[in-house]
């Protein structure tokens, strides 16, 4: 089914990743910086574990507008996975 749908593995999914920012990357280097990468892990429990990782990604998006360009993965499950959709369908929108 992998091959099928031609889902990468992770180190090749984490390269293309940062191939597709490479122009942002360099003008970090060009500034002596190093590019922030972040994974997101949203906890599971009802609906504080769906509320909380919504409004804490809304606002750390509020504080640094690039913020999403910066995250790579998301992992999170029940309520978890609720806030991070709402943030998703935030972006996308």
């Amino acid at each position: 089914v992998k091959a099928q749908r031609a889902v990468p593995d992770l180190a090749t999914a984490f390269l293309q990743w940062l191939e597709h920012r490479r122009p942002a990357i360099e003008e970090y280097k060009k500034k002596g910086r190093l590019f922030p990468v972040f994974f997101i892990s949203a906890q599971g429990g009802g609906v504080y574990a769906a509320y909380h990782p919504a409004l804490s990604l809304a606002r750390l998006s509020d504080q640094c507008p690039e913020f999403a360009r910066h995250i790579f993965g998301v992992s999170s499950v029940s309520g978890g996975s609720l806030g991070a959709a709402v943030y998703a369908e935030l972006l996308r929108t």
